[in-house]
């Protein structure tokens, strides 16, 4: 009888150790599996941002290296410009798309006013002038890097841009192959 009572506490002792270790077992499994789901969670927010970030930008851009530009000041939306009125520069174009441009001169303007300029510039030979907005401005040591987005630009001028940035996107492509 003590042999059985003894049997029956053992396989109760085991049973019970079993279900403990089973318990810690999945417990930590559960535990890893909610480690993964918070980490997928932060990279789909993470990616969420960053479409968000991508979407901000209306048009496909294609970089230029050393596309020279030339540009004048046309007027300020919401201040004279006085003695900038007319002023001419000259610029790298940085990078392009078909709703605006990023350049960098050595001319630092004040942005804050608003200012509209005309800019002139030749890409495998197709001469353009076009209006434009400056949106951003960053300055660094020895230059000036300007977002600048088209304003009152004619459909035939946004077409012949958007086929020439589509070109350049397709020597660049190949030319990485």
């Amino acid at each position: 009888m003590e042999i059985m009572i003894s049997a029956i506490f053992m396989c109760l002792f085991l049973l019970i150790f079993s279900l403990i270790l089973f318990h810690a077992f999945y417990k930590q499994q559960l535990r890893k599996k909610e480690e993964q789901i918070h980490t997928l969670k932060e990279s789909v927010t993470d990616l969420q941002i960053k479409l968000k970030d991508k979407e901000k930008r209306k048009a496909f851009r294609v970089k230029l290296f050393e596309q020279e530009c030339h540009f004048e000041l046309l007027e300020s939306g919401n201040q004279p410009l006085g003695n900038l009125k007319n002023k001419k520069g000259t610029g790298q174009i940085n990078d392009i798309s078909r709703t605006g441009l990023q350049i960098s001169c050595t001319l630092d303007l004040p942005v804050r006013k608003q200012i509209f300029l005309q800019i002139y510039f030749v890409i495998d030979g197709e001469p353009f002038s076009l209006k434009g907005r400056i949106v951003r401005k960053e300055e660094l040591i020895n230059h000036v890097i300007y977002g600048i987005e088209f304003v009152d630009l004619h459909q035939r001028d946004q077409q012949k841009l958007h086929r020439l940035i589509q070109r350049l996107e397709i020597e660049r492509r190949k030319n990485a192959e």
